[in-house]
């Protein structure tokens, strides 16, 4: 079963409005697609999340489901930290 594509732009300004504070992204169907999308977050390959190094993702367990949570770190990646 494939999800619908979720719009990242939203989250990524309320990031940036709160440096290093977490936001919730969505639910995930696999921990794997949790933790290759956060991986992609913080390489910058999302265009919500560039320039590399500018955010933070890592995944929690909700309800036995892998959630994306991200947080905006600064251009340098070491804001918020």
């Amino acid at each position: 079963m494939r999800q619908t594509k979720f719009n990242h732009a939203p989250v990524a300004a309320e990031c940036r409005a709160n440096p290093g504070e977490w936001h919730r992204t969505r639910a995930y169907p696999s921990s794997h697609t949790a933790k290759t999308t956060a991986d992609h977050v913080r390489a910058g390959r999302l265009p919500s999340y560039t320039p590399a190094g500018a955010y933070d993702g890592t995944v929690r367990t909700e309800d036995g489901e892998p959630v994306l949570y991200v947080r905006y770190v600064g251009a340098s990646g070491g804001e918020g930290r």
